[in-house]
């Protein structure tokens, strides 16, 4: 992953070696940084806890078979529930959780003062276009912006509805990055 010259430029030298692509997307860095707009709070939205794990699972599973085009639960079963623990042991992975649904959850890959980068935000399909991933959004700005410059995220430049969910979060592109799939 990478600017998307530096990755022609990677390519360029890399495939000679007969290394085949298995997969490429194009993805928008995006960032938000204050004033945020604030909406009506979540009071639900914490921080996940490992009775979580059950549900924060599967979503984070489907989440990086559809961007990677391989399910992480057959290929490395318990290595990525080791990864899924850790971020939660660590105060990485935010969830609303209603009535024993996840409605929604983001992960904090890193959390910097210069900048916090999120990654699997997602909001339960049934629940989409009702503002709570918009809601959700706001309190989680509120809750890292004070200890950070910006927010940043990637979203894939074919997810066009994600990017107008990011855009209505006060989110402005920044930047383009290729991710290549090697096989």
């Amino acid at each position: 992953m990478g600017e998307d010259e530096r990755i022609d430029e990677f390519w360029t030298y890399y495939s000679g070696g007969g290394q085949e692509m298995r997969r490429a997307c194009r993805e928008l860095l995006v960032e938000l940084r204050w004033p945020v707009q604030v909406r009506e709070e979540v009071p639900e939205l914490r921080q996940a806890t490992l009775p979580d794990l059950d549900l924060i699972l599967p979503v984070h599973a489907r989440m990086a078979f559809d961007e990677s085009g391989i399910d992480p639960l057959q290929k490395d079963s318990i290595g990525f529930r080791k990864r899924c623990v850790r971020r939660i042991e660590q105060g990485r992975t935010w969830v609303w959780i209603q009535d024993g649904k996840l409605m929604f959850k983001a992960e904090l890959v890193s959390d910097t003062p210069a900048v916090s980068y999120l990654e699997g935000v997602w909001v339960s399909p049934e629940e989409r276009h009702q503002g709570y991933g918009l809601r959700c959004m706001s309190q989680l700005a509120r809750i890292l912006l004070p200890r950070t410059q910006s927010i940043c995220l990637l979203v894939n430049v074919k997810n066009e509805k994600a990017q107008r969910f990011y855009q209505k979060a006060g989110y402005r592109a920044r930047g383009i990055y290729d991710t290549i799939f090697l096989k």
